[in-house]
């Protein structure tokens, strides 16, 4: 039996969790839904390789939005934001 296969509870949580941070509002949405999200995904990424390979892509792009968001409003230092 698969962990994340759709008939289970996992399954249902990780399809709704992939479909939510895929949608291009994601972004926009509260940080700490965000990073809740993120971190689920990241959990469940761990434990089924098929998952992590179809959303591995998306996962770097909203951590290199983030990371480039919080420069451009100067949460972050000026050393941080130097590449």
């Amino acid at each position: 039996m698969q962990i994340l296969a759709q008939e289970q509870l996992l399954g249902r949580y990780g399809l709704l969790l992939s479909k939510m941070v895929h949608l291009k509002a994601f972004i926009t949405y509260p940080q700490e839904l965000q990073a809740s999200a993120l971190l689920a995904l990241t959990q469940l990424m761990a434990v089924d390789g098929t998952y992590c390979s179809d959303n591995v892509a998306v996962l770097f792009t909203l951590l290199h939005k983030r990371w480039v968001l919080q420069c451009f409003t100067a949460q972050c230092s000026a050393s941080q934001c130097a590449h």
